[in-house]
Formats: structure tokens, C-alpha cells, sequence
């Protein structure tokens, strides 16, 4: 543990929303970056800037530009000695906080910045319209997604897209748990409509109408179907304009600097544990060993207290659904000080800056309270957690649990797309066009101690499988070659 004047303090919060009437007056990614850190700095009540040591950036989507840490210090003419280009995953802003958190504990650096920003709002509005910003114009690089750590079976098939992905651990949950699918969706709804009250009094949320159960479970032209079991307001909301900032300085720097010790939040410890990077090497889709891992050191962490706040990822309901089971708190509880990925909205990357920005400002609220961040990326992947307070720790270890996760993992079925012949549900989705029909599923299948993706295309078995009533994961089929030498599994109630 440092010394006390090296404790690692978050000290200033900022966040911002930019609703343009018309995309050329849009706030480009780096404009909103450096009003997110103004507001910070202000929020601190104290110049630090000047002093920047450190400072991340979370990669932009809507901004993929090389270098973005050195060309926005470029901008805000400062020159910090260490900058971090955070890759693509929605934990990666708890990560960059804790690797700022160890340089100024180590003396490295006297002030650390966290900071991202979205402006997709504004650019697919130019984009309908065929209007260039500035900013739209640079050359882009390519950033790695979790599509790209699949093998290509997963691609050509279609499961390369988050909302696919997740569905199979939402349409696994309702045999892991003991329920139905029809009790699992309106847990979800349930659960979304906390975290849409929870929007709706913040005021940088994109959207703030709270939507209640009953309009989440109703599927129109405002929340059709996606993937099946999701309709659109159970999904993440990337097309937003928001940036954030948390600023940290060490306890002495922040005293010295005139920070008021009721603006100060501190360091509890930190988890991070991963999954393995292929969906089809996933011991299950019930639920996440490393995810189980992280949330229970968290819980050890946190010394026999109780969570006083919550943020649990929320890009899809399975996320924080299986995070309040590793918890093992009720289904009642509200899980985000932010509002959530639907209806605070989703910067993509940078989501969990404001949760921070969020965290912060209840804690300070609530002086001794203790709070919980938990995020994840990839495809339930990376698993992160923090613990934050205003009370100061004897000790803030980060802990690395990956060996944990390795002796506690399943088995792995083995791969082969060349097995046919009979084969066991294990997971599922339903794909659906703009109109709301269900046009094909994915299945991922499991032949004795092989497992393989195939697609589901007769009206027979989509029927089966899009039922509430029942989970018809575990139910037998046949697979067959399809007509591009994919295989394809048939419903034997189909047959």
C-alpha cells in the first residue's frame, strides 16, 4: 500500500449530452472529450490540469483515429507523460482507472485522466443525409472486435454481432435457473424499467421517458424484435452523443491543490478476470466462470459489508441478471446509478466513465457508503470489478483471477461443423427483419462431447423455438447439410 499522501483519489466528474438540431452543429468525439474534462476540472473545484501526468482514452467509434490520447492532449496543449490508447471493451475504462491509480500510488504521475466520448448520433444522422464532417473525414483505423477473435464459422454464419451473442446466454438462462422463458423476459423488463427510472433523473441520459414493464415486453415499431428473445429497448443504445471524465490525483496533490475533502472518492480494490475469447470454447451459457470469479472477490473485497450502490453492466439483460445471481441479491434490486445502456445510453467504450461520473457523485452523497462497479467486454468476456467510497482503505489490492477461473472452468466440448445426425439443443436465437418476422435461427448444438453452430431455417422448428411458454433448450433435432455445406438443425417436432 502507498504511503497516505500517495493514496490514489478520485477527485472531479464530468459528463455532458450534445443534442444537435442539425449534424453540422454536432460536437465532434474529441469536442466532447475536452468539455467532458473541463466539467471535471470544475467539478473538482481546483486547476489540475496543468499538472496532467496520465491520460487515457477509450476508443471512439465514431472517432477511430490513431493516437487518439496524444492528438487530444495535442489539443488541450498539455503533454502527459503517459498515454493510454484503451482498446475496444466496455470494462476497459475500470481498467485504465486502476492502471492510473498505480501510477500515481507508485509517484509516477500526479494526475490521471479517464476520458471518452461518442458522437454516432450526429454521424449517422450525416450519414443519411451524405454530409462529410470534419471529423468523419480522417482516416480511420480499424479497431479489434470481439467478432474478430472467432473463428469463421461464427461470422459466415451470422453470429458476429453482440445482440446474437448475448441472446444465447438469455435463451440458456431459463434451464440455469430453474424457470421459463416467459418469467425470464419479464424478470428483464422488470429490471429494465429500474434502470430506466434511474435515466430518467440523469440529466445527460439520452432517453428519459421510463418506459415501464409492460411497454418493455410490448413489441411494436418502437421496440421490435432483434434477436430473439430481445426487442430493441432491451438492447443497448450506441447511437447517442455523450462524453465523460474522471480526474484523479493523489491525497496530497489533491490537498494541496484545494480540493475539499468532501469532494473525495476512494479506491476499495479491484478484480479482473476473462473468459475464454471463441463463444463456441465457453464451457457454458448459463453462466460465466469468470464473471462468477471477479463478483466474489468483489463480495470478499467488500469485508462482510453490504453493496450500498450498484453499476452492473447492463448491455443486455443477461448481464446483470447472472451478476446479481453471482452476487446473490434479489431479483428486486436496482442495478446502475447511471441508468443502463438502453436508456442512459451507450457510448460504446466509454459507458462506464459515466458510470463513474455517477458512482462519484452518489457517494459523495452518501458519505461511508460503499459502491460496486462491475463491467464487462467482448462477448461476456472480460469481467471488471471496483469498489469505491469516501472512507479512505487500508488496502486497495487488484487482483488478477484468471488462475482461479482456470481451476474452476467446465469442460469444453470439442468443434466440429462436420458432425450430422442427431444433436441436442444447447443454445439459440431467432434473427428478425425490420418487419418483426422471425426469418432464420442459430443454434448451437451439442453431439455427445462435440458442440458446432448450424442454422435453424424451416417454419417448423422456428415455431418451436419461439415459444414462452417453455425453454426448448435440451430438446433433440437432427442436422442436416444446408445448401451452402453449413449444417442445419431440425426441430424433431418439425420433422
Amino acid at each position: 500500500m502507498p504511503e497516505a499522501a500517495r493514496l490514489p483519489v478520485i477527485v472531479g466528474v464530468g459528463e455532458l449530452a450534445d443534442r444537435p438540431a442539425e449534424p453540422r452543429d454536432g460536437r465532434s468525439p474529441p469536442d466532447l472529450m475536452v468539455a467532458a474534462l473541463r466539467l471535471a476540472e470544475a467539478d473538482a473545484g481546483a486547476r489540475l490540469l496543468p499538472a496532467l501526468g496520465a491520460l487515457a482514452v477509450m476508443q471512439a467509434a465514431s472517432w477511430p483515429v490513431a493516437r487518439p490520447a496524444a492528438r487530444l492532449a495535442e489539443g488541450l496543449e498539455l503533454a502527459p507523460g503517459l498515454l493510454w490508447d484503451a482498446p475496444v471493451g466496455g470494462h476497459q475504462p475500470l481498467a485504465a482507472l486502476q492502471v492510473a491509480a498505480a501510477a500515481i500510488a507508485a509517484g509516477q504521475v500526479e494526475v490521471a485522466a479517464i476520458v471518452g466520448a461518442e458522437a454516432e448520433h450526429t454521424a449517422s444522422a450525416a450519414r443519411r443525409r451524405g454530409i462529410v464532417l470534419p471529423w468523419m473525414d480522417e482516416p480511420a483505423i480499424a479497431a479489434p472486435r470481439a467478432a474478430d477473435a472467432q473463428p469463421e464459422v461464427v461470422r459466415a454464419l451470422g453470429l458476429d454481432r453482440p445482440v446474437r451473442a448475448y441472446a444465447l446466454y438469455e435463451n440458456a438462462l431459463p434451464v440455469a435457473r430453474g424457470t421459463t422463458p416467459a418469467a425470464e423476459q419479464a424478470a428483464s423488463a422488470r429490471l429494465w424499467q429500474r434502470c430506466a427510472a434511474v435515466a430518467a433523473g440523469r440529466p445527460a441520459a439520452w432517453l428519459r421517458d421510463a418506459p415501464d414493464a409492460a411497454r418493455l415486453l410490448r413489441a411494436d415499431a418502437g421496440n421490435r424484435p432483434v434477436a430473439w428473445p430481445y426487442g430493441k429497448l432491451m438492447t443497448a443504445n450506441p447511437a447517442v452523443n455523450q462524453g465523460a471524465a474522471v480526474l484523479l490525483t493523489s491525497l496530497a496533490h489533491a490537498r494541496a491543490a484545494g480540493v475539499r475533502e468532501d469532494r473525495l472518492v476512494h479506491l476499495r480494490g479491484a478484480a479482473a478476470a476473462r473468459e475464454p475469447d471463441e463463444l463456441l470454447r465457453r464451457d457454458s451459457y448459463g453462466r460465466s466462470v469468470a464473471q462468477q470469479v471477479v463478483l466474489d472477490a468483489a463480495r470478499a473485497l467488500a469485508d462482510g459489508r453490504a453493496f450500498d450502490l450498484l453499476e452492473l453492466y447492463s448491455c443486455f439483460p443477461c448481464v446483470p441478471k447472472l451478476a446479481l445471481d453471482c452476487l446473490g441479491l434479489p431479483a428486486r434490486t436496482t442495478p446502475t446509478v447511471a441508468g443502463g445502456l438502453t436508456f442512459f445510453g451507450a457510448p460504446l467504450n466509454s459507458y462506464m466513465i459515466h458510470a463513474l461520473v455517477a458512482m462519484t457523485q452518489c457517494l459523495r452523497a452518501r458519505p461511508g457508503a460503499l459502491g460496486l462497479l462491475y463491467g464487462q467486454g467482448g462477448w461476456l468476456t472480460a469481467h471488471h470489478a471496483l469498489l469505491l467510497s469516501t472512507a479512505p482503505a487500508k488496502a486497495a489490492p487488484a487482483l488478477d483471477l484468471q488462475d482461479q477461473v482456470r481451476r474452476r472452468y467446465g469442460p469444453v466440448p470439442g468443434h466440429d461443423q462436420a458432425r450430422r445426425g442427431t444433436a441436442v439443443l444447447e443454445s439459440f436465437t431467432l434473427l428478425h427483419d425490420r418487419d418483426g418476422a422471425a426469418q432464420q435461427g442459430l443454434a448451437i448444438c451439442r453431439a455427445g462431447p462435440l458442440r458446432l453452430l448450424a442454422r435453424v431455417r424451416d417454419a417448423g422448428s422456428i415455431a418451436a423455438l419461439a415459444q414462452f411458454a417453455r425453454s426448448p433448450v435440451g430438446d433433440a433435432g437432427t442436422l442436416r447439410d444446408g445448401a451452402d455445406g453449413q449444417p442445419e438443425w431440425i426441430h424433431d417436432l418439425a420433422a
